[in-house]
């Protein structure tokens, strides 16, 4: 009869998905989102008015960023929403769009654990983007249901 291996507080712990997460991982999603983002019909031209010229501040502060959500890492002392506030283009139908787009590229890139990890966190910080500027008294009220992913094909009739 063979033992059994006694059961350890860690055995009973979830695995985090992005354990193996790196810096680059992060830079190597920011760096293609953003790509993406600039040949964008609707997104290239707000960000390109935000973000005239050099590019490269930009990038460093959301690998930033999302380091410091996704690793704990401590180099990121910004404050998002005001930033966001401050451009006239931003409309509700872009958080929909950037969110599709970041969900893709998330996917492309991690395996599905990890990228609903992003996804997850991404989805929360643009719905209180939405509320924020819905309630904001010099902001156009076009607020609705976010979605982040195109709707499924209904089923075929029949089945």
């Amino acid at each position: 009869m063979s033992e059994k291996p006694p059961v350890t507080y860690a055995a009973w712990q979830p695995v985090d998905p992005t354990q193996h997460l790196t810096e680059d991982d992060i830079s190597r999603l920011v760096h293609t989102f953003y790509g993406k983002i600039q040949q964008h019909e609707d997104l290239g031209p707000v960000f390109a008015r935000a973000i005239p010229g050099d590019w490269g501040p930009h990038l460093d502060k959301m690998v930033d960023f999302w380091a410091s959500l996704m690793l704990g890492v401590k180099r990121y002392d910004g404050r998002p929403l005001p930033a966001h506030m401050k451009l006239p283009d931003l409309r509700d139908q872009h958080f929909g769009q950037w969110l599709v787009l970041f969900r893709q590229t998330c996917n492309e890139l991690f395996e599905p654990a990890i990228a609903g990890q992003f996804i997850e966190r991404a989805e929360r910080i643009a719905q209180s983007f939405r509320y924020a500027m819905e309630f904001a008294p010099d902001r156009a009220r076009d607020a609705r249901p976010l979605v982040s992913h195109p709707p499924e094909d209904p089923p075929e009739s029949g089945q």
